[in-house]
């Protein structure tokens, strides 16, 4: 029997990313086969805004991705992020079914549903329900209850709620396709499995992935997931500011803020004009990038009078999500900045004069196969924390999380018509 590949869909407010990846049974690594990764319209701030646009764009992302790897996606995992992300922990009890025995899987599933029944507005619906720790009989601190003996069982978890709307808008858009969505995925949550190690995570440590239009936030304690959060702002105000402030173009900005941000910065010592736009002062002749106009900028001007203030006000706005949180002072593992936005020039030396905390670049590098230019690529850490989360789905903590709020609102939306094409027609592939 063929394996089933594993499809991620990163749908951001500046690209759509579509990852398809098999399992090998051989050395049970993960290795990507398809991928495409192409600019996404209708969507700000990771809050759709148009239908059409954001079914045209997922659908360009898909078919590019399926004609790379040759093989057609039925089902997939997609990210949910946006500034109507909110979280909450919450604690659970049970009487263990069986007292003078062990605690089952059952248990553990029952406590968690425990934990997730908390009061919430309509408007809302639980994304995740993720164990923080077990108390059996209040002995706490419990990664894992299974076989242990007890009478009373305690969870607490944290809760990564969304947008009722949301949920069921992002879900229409991916099942107009004719795409089962298998689960829906916060980004933070999903970057963290493609760019944290196990040790940042048991020390503490502050996710912080700045996409085109909002920065996700995820907080780690212990080896758990304990905080939440999603600020609207991202790398898209960086190009905005360039764009107003060197009367530029969008796409002009953005090219030269590219070009700020590359590791390899030409100063042209060695030449009297550098590459890639600078001259021997470091001067950036606009021109080069798409400007109509032969205009002159210092590097120093751009840097330090345009980006600099920016990136201060959204590490001065993680660490008051930071705070809100609870958890100041419990992350010596520091700040690991991913995203897009990660690859922005001096983000790790502004985050750390900010926050005054340790600071890396998180890049993915987990999964096989992947071309040379997106291996270690910051932007691409959502799609493939996707692919991870799914390895992983079928443990009870996933399980009780969003997968069956989106299956329940996958039955229920009416296909459209290209839904239905795109069914019948893959009946007839191989």
């Amino acid at each position: 029997m063929k394996a089933q590949p594993l499809v991620g869909i990163d749908i951001g407010s500046s690209k759509i990313t579509t990852l398809i990846a098999l399992r090998s049974e051989e050395s049970n690594s993960i290795n990507v086969v398809g991928v495409a990764s192409l600019p996404s319209s209708g969507i700000k701030k990771s809050q759709i805004v148009d239908i059409d646009d954001v079914i045209k764009s997922i659908t360009s992302s898909v078919e590019a991705a399926e004609r790379m790897a040759g093989l057609s996606v039925s089902k997939a995992f997609i990210n949910i992020g946006g500034s109507q992300i909110a979280s909450k922990n919450s604690t659970g009890v049970v009487a263990v079914s069986e007292p003078e025995g062990e605690i089952t899987p059952e248990d553990v599933r029952r406590v968690i549903d425990s934990a997730r029944a908390v009061s919430l507005p309509t408007s809302q619906d639980v994304l995740h329900v993720l164990p923080r720790q077990y108390k059996v009989d209040g002995q706490d601190g419990i990664k894992d209850p299974v076989s242990m003996t007890g009478i009373r069982l305690e969870a607490e978890a944290h809760l990564v709620l969304g947008s009722t709307i949301s949920i069921k808008n992002l879900t229409k858009c991916v099942s107009e396709l004719g795409i089962g969505v298998e689960g829906l995925v916060y980004s933070g949550l999903a970057a963290s499995e493609s760019v944290l190690t196990a040790t940042e995570k048991e020390l503490g440590v502050v996710l912080v992935d700045i996409g085109g239009g909002t920065t996700s936030i995820a907080i780690w304690v212990d080896g758990s997931l304990s905080h939440s959060a999603v600020l609207p702002i991202g790398a898209k105000n960086i190009t905005n500011d360039l764009a107003i402030g060197m009367r530029l173009g969008l796409d002009v900005a953005e090219e030269v803020k590219k070009h700020l941000g590359d590791k390899i910065q030409m100063t042209g010592k060695e030449s009297k004009e550098g590459k890639n736009g600078d001259d021997k002062e470091g001067d950036l002749d606009l021109a080069k990038f798409g400007a109509e106009e032969h205009i002159k900028a210092s590097r120093k001007t751009l840097v330090e009078g345009i980006i600099r203030p920016r990136l201060q006000e959204i590490f001065s706005m993680v660490g008051e999500s930071i705070k809100e949180s609870g958890f100041g002072g419990r992350t010596p593992a520091g700040v690991v900045i991913t995203g897009g936005g990660a690859k922005t020039v001096e983000v790790d030396t502004i985050c750390k004069r900010v926050l005054s905390m340790p600071v890396r670049i998180g890049s993915p590098h987990s999964l096989n196969g992947l071309v040379d230019d997106m291996r270690h690529d910051p932007a691409y850490s959502v799609s493939e924390g996707l692919i991870l989360y799914a390895t992983k789905s079928n443990s009870p903590a996933r399980v009780a999380g969003g997968t069956s709020i989106v299956r329940g609102l996958t039955d229920k939306l009416p296909k459209g018509m290209v839904g239905r094409a795109v069914e019948f027609i893959k009946q007839f592939l191989p």
